[in-house]
Formats: C-alpha cells, structure tokens, sequence
C-alpha cells in the first residue's frame, strides 16, 4: 500500500508475523516464570498468569481480525479518495474560472465600444433618406424646410454639437483610423 495524505502504511503480512512473534516470546517467558526453581507463587497464581496472557493473545487476535476484514474494503476506500481528490481538484478550477470570468468581465466593460448602425448612416448620408423608416412615422413627420437664412444658422448650430458630441465620446479604434484614400 503507498502512503497517501501522508499517513503511513505498514503491510498485513508484517502485522501478522510481529503479533504472532510478541504473543511467542511473551508465552516462552511465561513457561520459563512458571518453571523457574525461586518461583514461590501458588498454583492458582499460574493460572490467572496464564489466563490474561490468553484474553491479551485473544485480543490481539481479534483486532487482527478486524483488520483483515477491513484490508478487504482498501480498494473501495481507496477509489472514493481517488474521488475526493478529483472533486477538489474540480472544485478549485470552477473557483478559478468564475474568479477569472469575473475579472474579465470587469475588464470588458472598458473595451466595450458603442455599438454605430454605420450601413443606416451610410444610407441616409448617400440616399438623404432611411428607406426602412415605416410609412406611418413617415407620414407623421411634419415636412418643413427651412428658409436660406435659417438654414446657415441651424446648420452650423447643428455642426458645433455634432463637434462637441465627437469630442466628448471616445471613438473606437476602427473609426479613428479612417483611410484618407477615400
């Protein structure tokens, strides 16, 4: 078994042979106790020596039992890790991506550039006139024309707010750079 979430792993096998060794040499210590010649307890001292190495044997045993069966669900364990340990990995990419997202929505929002109808304007720059324009506003425009002499002062009114307006938006970098061949 490898070690994982640094928690160190010590084989079965190895576990079996060092019980079976400890339970060993505490019972050939025991029979050389009870054999020695300046052993002064009592027949019935032996016993209950003998008895509670048999219940710590017996507990030893068990324990080991417990362990085999739980070595049978290893690989069960070991896969729902595998699990936590992609859950985690996934769950701190969703974190990055919506911190980045986030981020770059902050961003977009100074690139964004107004959004210009330029084939209407063209249209109305080249015809005098917006053919999609329904008929019905069209017949509630009032046509008036104006006069020689209000037309100067109305179109140089209408020029230095059109300046004015151009100097104040900031125009995105397609219409700054406009082609003088034209």
């Amino acid at each position: 078994m490898a070690a994982e979430l640094g928690q160190q792993t010590v084989e079965f096998s190895a576990l079996v042979r060092r019980s079976a060794e400890d339970s060993y040499l505490a019972l050939k210590q025991l029979v050389e106790r009870s054999r020695a010649p300046e052993d002064q307890r009592s027949d019935s001292e032996k016993k209950i020596d003998l008895l509670k190495f048999i219940a710590k044997t017996r507990q030893r045993i068990l324990r080991l039992h417990v362990l085999a069966k739980r070595c049978q669900q290893v690989p069960l364990i070991q896969y729902c890790q595998q699990l936590a340990a992609t859950l985690s990995s996934y769950d701190t990419c969703f974190t990055q991506t919506a911190d980045s997202l986030f981020y770059m929505h902050e961003g977009l929002q100074h690139a964004r550039a107004p959004i210009f109808d330029v084939p209407s304007a063209i249209e109305i720059l080249l015809l005098g006139g917006y053919k999609q324009l329904p008929k019905c506003i069209e017949d509630l425009v009032i046509q008036s024309t104006l006069s020689e002499d209000e037309q100067k002062p109305t179109l140089k009114k209408l020029d230095t707010i059109l300046r004015s307006k151009l100097l104040e938006v900031v125009l995105p970098k397609e219409i700054r750079e406009i082609d003088q061949r034209l």
